[in-house]
Protein backbone atom coordinates (compact mmCIF):
# COMPACT_ATOMS: atom_id res chain seq x y z
CA UNK A 1 0.00 0.00 0.00
CA UNK A 2 1.63 3.28 -1.09
CA UNK A 3 2.13 5.76 1.99
CA UNK A 4 -0.31 8.89 1.44
CA UNK A 5 1.90 12.01 0.89
CA UNK A 6 3.01 14.29 4.10
CA UNK A 7 1.95 18.06 3.89
CA UNK A 8 4.36 19.87 5.80
CA UNK A 9 2.40 22.49 6.84
CA UNK A 10 4.71 24.95 9.05
CA UNK A 11 8.62 25.18 10.25
CA UNK A 12 9.92 27.75 12.04
CA UNK A 13 13.32 28.13 13.86
CA UNK A 14 15.52 31.37 14.53
CA UNK A 15 18.33 32.86 12.20
CA UNK A 16 22.22 33.08 13.14
CA UNK A 17 20.56 37.00 14.67
CA UNK A 18 18.23 35.17 16.40
CA UNK A 19 15.72 36.30 14.51
CA UNK A 20 12.66 33.98 14.17
CA UNK A 21 11.02 32.55 10.84
CA UNK A 22 8.09 30.61 9.39
CA UNK A 23 7.13 29.28 6.72
CA UNK A 24 3.22 28.45 6.18
CA UNK A 25 1.37 26.51 3.89
CA UNK A 26 -2.47 28.25 3.53
CA UNK A 27 -5.21 26.31 2.61
CA UNK A 28 -4.56 23.03 3.67
CA UNK A 29 -6.38 21.76 6.57
CA UNK A 30 -9.65 22.66 7.70
CA UNK A 31 -10.55 24.48 10.96
CA UNK A 32 -10.66 21.68 13.36
CA UNK A 33 -7.32 20.62 11.59
CA UNK A 34 -5.20 24.00 12.47
CA UNK A 35 -6.62 24.00 16.04
CA UNK A 36 -5.35 20.68 16.17
CA UNK A 37 -1.58 21.64 15.17
CA UNK A 38 -1.57 24.51 17.35
CA UNK A 39 -2.90 22.51 20.42
CA UNK A 40 -0.33 20.09 19.70
CA UNK A 41 2.37 22.63 19.73
CA UNK A 42 1.38 23.99 22.46
CA UNK A 43 1.64 20.48 24.52
CA UNK A 44 4.74 19.69 22.95
CA UNK A 45 6.26 22.90 24.39
CA UNK A 46 4.84 22.66 27.96
CA UNK A 47 7.63 21.82 30.00
CA UNK A 48 9.59 24.81 28.23
CA UNK A 49 6.11 26.60 28.89
CA UNK A 50 6.06 26.12 32.17
CA UNK A 51 9.23 27.95 32.69
CA UNK A 52 8.33 31.00 31.16
CA UNK A 53 6.58 34.04 33.21
CA UNK A 54 2.98 32.81 33.23
CA UNK A 55 1.50 36.12 33.59
CA UNK A 56 3.19 37.49 30.29
CA UNK A 57 2.84 34.53 28.82
CA UNK A 58 -0.95 34.74 29.06
CA UNK A 59 -0.72 38.90 28.08
CA UNK A 60 1.21 37.78 24.82
CA UNK A 61 -1.02 35.36 23.92
CA UNK A 62 -4.19 37.24 24.68
CA UNK A 63 -2.31 40.03 22.28
CA UNK A 64 -1.99 37.55 19.95
CA UNK A 65 -5.77 36.19 20.09
CA UNK A 66 -7.05 40.16 19.92
CA UNK A 67 -4.59 40.34 16.63
CA UNK A 68 -6.43 37.37 15.10
CA UNK A 69 -10.30 38.32 16.34
CA UNK A 70 -9.50 42.32 16.23
CA UNK A 71 -11.32 42.90 19.41
CA UNK A 72 -9.95 46.00 21.27
CA UNK A 73 -7.42 45.68 23.73
CA UNK A 74 -9.67 48.09 26.06
CA UNK A 75 -13.05 48.51 24.55
CA UNK A 76 -14.70 51.25 25.20
CA UNK A 77 -18.57 51.38 26.46
CA UNK A 78 -21.39 51.32 24.91
CA UNK A 79 -23.12 54.34 25.21
CA UNK A 80 -26.91 55.29 24.78
CA UNK A 81 -28.78 58.50 24.27
CA UNK A 82 -30.21 58.16 28.07
CA UNK A 83 -25.80 58.36 28.75
CA UNK A 84 -25.17 61.95 27.05
CA UNK A 85 -26.93 65.23 28.94
CA UNK A 86 -25.31 67.38 26.06
CA UNK A 87 -24.44 65.78 23.04
CA UNK A 88 -21.30 66.14 21.97
CA UNK A 89 -19.89 65.40 18.29
CA UNK A 90 -15.68 64.75 17.18
CA UNK A 91 -15.67 66.20 13.79
CA UNK A 92 -12.88 66.65 11.45
CA UNK A 93 -13.10 69.52 8.98
CA UNK A 94 -12.75 68.58 5.52
CA UNK A 95 -11.13 71.84 4.10
CA UNK A 96 -8.31 72.39 6.98
CA UNK A 97 -7.88 68.40 7.96
CA UNK A 98 -8.31 69.93 12.03
CA UNK A 99 -10.20 67.92 14.59
CA UNK A 100 -13.14 69.97 16.31
CA UNK A 101 -15.20 69.29 18.72
CA UNK A 102 -19.22 70.76 18.70
CA UNK A 103 -21.19 70.67 21.81
CA UNK A 104 -24.99 71.00 20.38
CA UNK A 105 -27.55 72.25 23.39
CA UNK A 106 -30.78 70.48 22.28
CA UNK A 107 -32.97 73.43 23.31
CA UNK A 108 -31.11 75.29 20.77
CA UNK A 109 -31.83 72.80 17.80
CA UNK A 110 -34.23 73.71 14.54
CA UNK A 111 -34.22 71.16 12.42
CA UNK A 112 -32.27 68.25 11.40
CA UNK A 113 -32.50 66.69 7.95
CA UNK A 114 -31.18 63.32 6.87
CA UNK A 115 -29.80 62.90 3.32
CA UNK A 116 -28.56 60.16 1.38
CA UNK A 117 -24.47 60.13 3.14
CA UNK A 118 -25.03 63.12 5.36
CA UNK A 119 -26.85 64.63 7.61
CA UNK A 120 -27.79 68.66 8.21
CA UNK A 121 -28.18 70.02 11.47
CA UNK A 122 -29.33 73.74 12.13
CA UNK A 123 -29.32 75.09 15.39
CA UNK A 124 -30.12 78.78 16.65
CA UNK A 125 -26.41 79.63 16.04
CA UNK A 126 -24.82 77.32 13.45
CA UNK A 127 -25.52 75.41 10.52
CA UNK A 128 -23.54 71.94 10.52
CA UNK A 129 -23.13 69.23 7.49
CA UNK A 130 -21.47 66.16 8.44
CA UNK A 131 -21.07 63.13 7.08
CA UNK A 132 -20.06 59.59 8.61
CA UNK A 133 -16.77 58.57 9.03
CA UNK A 134 -17.54 55.43 7.22
CA UNK A 135 -19.43 56.41 4.42
CA UNK A 136 -16.27 58.98 3.88
CA UNK A 137 -13.62 56.35 3.65
CA UNK A 138 -15.84 54.40 0.94
CA UNK A 139 -15.55 57.67 -1.46
CA UNK A 140 -11.78 58.06 -0.93
CA UNK A 141 -11.49 54.61 -2.14
CA UNK A 142 -13.67 55.49 -5.64
CA UNK A 143 -12.53 58.74 -5.84
CA UNK A 144 -9.21 60.87 -6.15
CA UNK A 145 -8.46 63.68 -3.23
CA UNK A 146 -9.18 66.57 -5.80
CA UNK A 147 -13.03 64.59 -6.92
CA UNK A 148 -13.67 64.08 -3.23
CA UNK A 149 -13.20 67.14 -2.41
CA UNK A 150 -15.57 68.70 -4.97
CA UNK A 151 -18.09 66.00 -3.86
CA UNK A 152 -18.04 67.64 -0.46
CA UNK A 153 -17.97 71.23 -1.57
CA UNK A 154 -20.97 70.53 -4.18
CA UNK A 155 -23.13 68.67 -1.30
CA UNK A 156 -22.18 71.53 1.35
CA UNK A 157 -20.62 68.73 3.26
CA UNK A 158 -18.10 70.15 5.41
CA UNK A 159 -17.13 67.70 8.43
CA UNK A 160 -16.61 64.17 8.81
CA UNK A 161 -18.15 62.67 11.65
CA UNK A 162 -16.02 59.99 13.81
CA UNK A 163 -17.44 56.72 15.07
CA UNK A 164 -16.56 57.56 18.82
CA UNK A 165 -19.22 56.17 21.15
CA UNK A 166 -20.31 59.78 22.36
CA UNK A 167 -20.47 61.12 19.20
CA UNK A 168 -22.96 58.03 18.16
CA UNK A 169 -25.06 58.53 21.17
CA UNK A 170 -25.26 62.01 20.53
CA UNK A 171 -26.38 61.57 17.15
CA UNK A 172 -28.63 59.19 18.91
CA UNK A 173 -29.97 61.30 20.93
CA UNK A 174 -30.48 64.26 18.26
CA UNK A 175 -32.36 62.55 15.79
CA UNK A 176 -34.52 61.28 18.33
CA UNK A 177 -35.04 65.01 20.04
CA UNK A 178 -36.00 65.88 16.72
CA UNK A 179 -38.27 63.29 15.81
CA UNK A 180 -40.06 64.31 19.24
CA UNK A 181 -40.30 67.70 18.25
CA UNK A 182 -41.26 66.92 14.73
CA UNK A 183 -38.03 68.27 13.51
CA UNK A 184 -36.57 65.90 11.43
CA UNK A 185 -37.03 65.64 7.69
CA UNK A 186 -35.90 62.96 5.37
CA UNK A 187 -34.67 64.22 2.21
CA UNK A 188 -33.10 60.73 1.27
CA UNK A 189 -33.45 60.75 -2.67
CA UNK A 190 -33.56 57.08 -2.88
CA UNK A 191 -34.86 55.43 0.28
CA UNK A 192 -33.44 52.00 0.05
CA UNK A 193 -29.56 54.07 -0.22
CA UNK A 194 -28.93 55.15 3.80
CA UNK A 195 -25.78 55.79 4.81
CA UNK A 196 -24.13 53.28 6.81
CA UNK A 197 -25.11 53.97 10.35
CA UNK A 198 -28.55 55.07 10.53
CA UNK A 199 -29.91 52.44 8.29
CA UNK A 200 -31.98 51.32 11.48
CA UNK A 201 -33.45 54.44 12.11
CA UNK A 202 -36.13 54.54 9.76
CA UNK A 203 -39.72 52.26 9.38
CA UNK A 204 -40.31 50.69 6.26
CA UNK A 205 -41.92 53.78 4.74
CA UNK A 206 -39.11 55.35 5.64
CA UNK A 207 -40.71 58.47 7.39
CA UNK A 208 -40.95 57.34 11.37
CA UNK A 209 -38.02 56.46 13.33
CA UNK A 210 -37.73 52.82 14.83
CA UNK A 211 -36.48 52.83 18.57
CA UNK A 212 -37.14 50.45 21.30
CA UNK A 213 -37.17 51.70 25.14
CA UNK A 214 -36.71 54.90 23.35
CA UNK A 215 -32.94 53.54 21.91
CA UNK A 216 -31.48 54.13 18.25
CA UNK A 217 -28.55 51.29 17.28
CA UNK A 218 -26.18 52.63 15.04
CA UNK A 219 -24.01 50.32 13.01
CA UNK A 220 -20.42 52.34 12.76
CA UNK A 221 -16.53 51.54 12.88
CA UNK A 222 -16.35 51.54 16.42
CA UNK A 223 -12.02 50.90 15.70
CA UNK A 224 -11.63 54.71 17.16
Amino acid sequence: MRKEKEIEVLSAGTDSSHHPWMNFSHDIFNYDEYIDIITMIVDNMHDDLRKIDKVKFESDMQDIARIITQKPKHPRPVLTPEDIAIPELRLKEIQTNSRVTVKIELSQLRKVCVFNDHVILITNTRFLSVIFRDYYQNYSRIFSPAQLNALMAKDGIEFILFAYAKSIASIEKIILYAQDKDMLEDNRAVQDETPKGIEHLFSENGQNIQHKNNILRFRPDRSK
